[in-house]
């Protein structure tokens, strides 16, 4: 894997699953395991998530429209390893429910499923995308980089891409 922006979205592309941290209005931290879909190609890179208004995830960002985003890429045969991530901070736009992009960006088969039922169900009402943006650079630990280098390097295993035009 290369170490650029389009290789750390090509190998996020691969997953699904991501930790949410954002802010309460006391100013603690407040994370969630979320389902996420990518923006299609061509457009600016973003991750959507379908959630719902009276989640304290969106109360949340409703005032303060900062977070941050972990993706694990877990050893499957190796779990006492740390595995390797990408994370950003950045901000959030709270989309209505059939917002185009954010349909488009869920193409899985779980995901079509989720809007079908959502679609179908009383939660339409409040259901909601999240567009998340990064700000400046991706951070990524461990991925693309061999288990043998990493533990030589450690140091080695980090590394940024930085977002163009931002």
């Amino acid at each position: 894997m290369k170490k650029t922006l389009e290789g750390v979205i090509k190998q996020v592309k691969k997953k699904s699953f991501g930790i949410l941290s954002t802010i309460d209005p006391s100013g603690w931290v407040q994370s969630s395991g979320v389902q996420y879909g990518v923006s299609s190609r061509g457009a600016d890179f973003a991750l959507y998530v379908l959630s719902d208004r009276r989640y304290v995830k969106v109360r949340n960002i409703e005032q303060n429209h900062r977070v941050s985003f972990v993706i694990p890429f877990p050893h499957h045969f190796l779990r006492f390893i740390p595995a390797p991530t990408v994370s950003f901070k950045g901000t959030v736009e709270i989309l209505p429910f059939d917002d185009s992009s954010a349909r488009e960006a869920y193409c899985s088969r779980s995901q079509k499923r989720m809007i079908r039922f959502t679609a179908n169900s009383d939660y339409k009402a409040t259901a909601v995308f999240l567009r998340l943006t990064p700000i400046k650079r991706i951070v990524c630990y461990g991925l693309g980089i061999k288990l043998a280098d990493m533990m030589r390097d450690p140091a080695n295993a980090l590394y940024t891409v930085q977002l163009s035009g931002k």
